[in-house]
C-alpha cells in the first residue's frame, strides 16, 4: 500500500549552468544559483508536511551552498540530500531529454528515494506555493483510490497532447517500469517534448493502471527558463486560489 506522507520525499530538479544548446532565456549562472537556493530554502519552512527533499543538479557549476542548507534543513529535523549527475556523452536532445535523464539518475542513486516507495518531482527553480493544498488532497483521494501516477495540466503544447512535467507524484516502482524511457524519443529540435512523451506514456497504459489527474491548479512562484517570465503574476495567482477554492472535484482519473 502506498503510504504518502511527511517522509515522501521531494525531488527538485536542477541545471545550475545551463547547457549551451539548450533554450534558456536565464542563462545567468549566479541568478539561477540564487533561484535554486530560495527554492529549498523554502522547502526548509513545510516540515508539517515535508521531511526529506533531494536535490539532483546536472552541470559543472560549484554549489558549496548546500552544505550550508543541510545544517539548515538537519536544524528543522529534515534531511537534505545533494546529488550531482556526471556529464553524459549522448547528444543534447533539449531540456526535457536531460531533465528525464536526471529523474533516472536520482531514482539510480539517491538514499532518500531508495528509502521511500513515492515521491514527488518539481522543477526545482520552482516554488509550488500551495503545496500543502495539493499534498492533502492527494491524501485524501488516496484513502479511497489507489493511484500510482498524478499529473496536472492535460493540455496542449505546440498542437501535441502533454502533460505538465513541472509538478507530479508518482509511485516509484510504477515510475521505474513504465517512465524511465521517456528521454528516448525526446528531442526539442524536432518538437518532441517531455510533456508530449508524458502523456503519450501514460496514455498507453491509463486502462491497466490508476493514473489521475489534479484539478486544481498548481500555483507556481518564480520565473520559467525558457521564456524569462514568471510562471503567473501576482494577480493570476489570486485568480488560481480562487478558483482551487470553488473547484469541487479536486483529482479525477486520466483518461
Amino acid at each position: 500500500m502506498l503510504k504518502l506522507n511527511k517522509n515522501t520525499p521531494i525531488l527538485l530538479t536542477g541545471t545550475i549552468k545551463p547547457n549551451e544548446e539548450a533554450i534558456h532565456k536565464v542563462r545567468n549562472i549566479k541568478l539561477r544559483k540564487r533561484q535554486y537556493i530560495d527554492s529549498i530554502s523554502w522547502w526548509a519552512k513545510k516540515q508539517a508536511t515535508v521531511k526529506k527533499v533531494v536535490f539532483c543538479e546536472n552541470s559543472d557549476a560549484d554549489f558549496p551552498e548546500g552544505e550550508e542548507l543541510k545544517k539548515i534543513f538537519a536544524g528543522q529535523g529534515m534531511e537534505l540530500e545533494i546529488l550531482r549527475q556526471p556529464a553524459t556523452i549522448e547528444k543534447f536532445k533539449g531540456k526535457g531529454w536531460a531533465e528525464s535523464l536526471l529523474i533516472n539518475f536520482a531514482l539510480g542513486n539517491s538514499q532518500l528515494l531508495a528509502k521511500s516507495n513515492n515521491f514527488f518531482k518539481i522543477t526545482g527553480r520552482y516554488i509550488p506555493s500551495n503545496f500543502e493544498e495539493i499534498f492533502h488532497a492527494i491524501e485524501e483521494y488516496q484513502r479511497e483510490n489507489q493511484a500510482v501516477f498524478m499529473g496536472h495540466s492535460v493540455g496542449f503544447l505546440n498542437g501535441k497532447r502533454s502533460i505538465a512535467s513541472d509538478f507530479f507524484w508518482s509511485e516509484i516502482d510504477f515510475y521505474r517500469q513504465n517512465l524511465l524511457s521517456l528521454y528516448k524519443n525526446i528531442d526539442d529540435e524536432a518538437g518532441d517534448y517531455l510533456e508530449h512523451e508524458l502523456y503519450q506514456s501514460l496514455s498507453k497504459i491509463a486502462d491497466k493502471f490508476a493514473v489521475a489527474i489534479l484539478q486544481n491548479w498548481v500555483i507556481f512562484v518564480g520565473v520559467r527558463g525558457a521564456n524569462g517570465q514568471e510562471c503567473y503574476t501576482l494577480a493570476k495567482r489570486f485568480i488560481m486560489r480562487i478558483v482551487n477554492i470553488f473547484t469541487w472535484k479536486k483529482i479525477e482519473k486520466f483518461k
